[in-house]
């Protein structure tokens, strides 16, 4: 009985290892890691899809990205990832990555991509909290040697799987039509007649 639920214990682990699908990164002209993603609409039309992009950014105040430019088609943000070390429930945060955001949009189509990736790794404060181990972020690219080589691949796939998160979820965003509210228009005030 014992070995029959150890079994299949451990065919449920590692069929769930398996069944995730590692991401990964691209390395840009300046060697820098890059998530970059071109799709085609050709349905949508270029105003739809400035709009659904705005409306996106409206959603995510309370997250963590923050838009920090919008100049007509163009998208410029900030934000980062939490990683998480170990299992779903037994897990706890591992690593900070600041990221940067840009998305560019045309008559039939958009693009966007996800660079410049800083992290800061994590540790337990007196309190039992997770918080940042320092203030010095280091570039993801940046390697810190054979000793913490394995750990260090496992933070660029976490990083890329985060950012293969985000960018689904802003193509999802991007595909369906929302109902955005309109603003109305207030009354103008007369201070003549009260």
């Amino acid at each position: 009985m014992k070995i029959s639920i150890l079994s299949s214990f451990l065919f449920l682990m590692f069929s769930t290892c398996f069944a995730q699908t590692e991401k990964s990164l691209s390395l840009d002209e300046q060697g820098k890691y890059i998530f970059y993603e071109v799709i085609e609409t050709p349905s949508v039309s270029k105003d739809s899809l400035i709009n659904r992009t705005q409306y996106f950014f409206k959603t995510l105040k309370h997250k963590n990205v923050i838009l920090k430019s919008s100049i007509d088609s163009l998208f410029k943000a900030e934000g980062k990832f939490i990683i998480h070390k170990g299992s779903s429930m037994f897990g706890h945060p591992s690593a900070e990555v600041l990221f940067n955001f840009v998305a560019e949009i045309k008559e039939g189509k958009y693009r966007y991509w996800l660079t410049d990736f800083k992290i800061v790794a994590y540790q337990r404060d007196r309190y039992a909290n997770f918080v940042p181990a320092s203030t010095i972020y280091r570039n993801l690219e940046d390697s810190p040697g054979k000793i913490d080589s394995q750990d260090w691949k496992g933070k660029i796939t976490n990083t890329a799987n985060q950012a293969y998160k985000f960018g689904e979820n802003f193509k999802k965003h991007l595909a369906r039509a929302h109902n955005t509210p309109v603003l109305k228009k207030s009354k103008s005030i007369s201070k003549q007649a009260w």
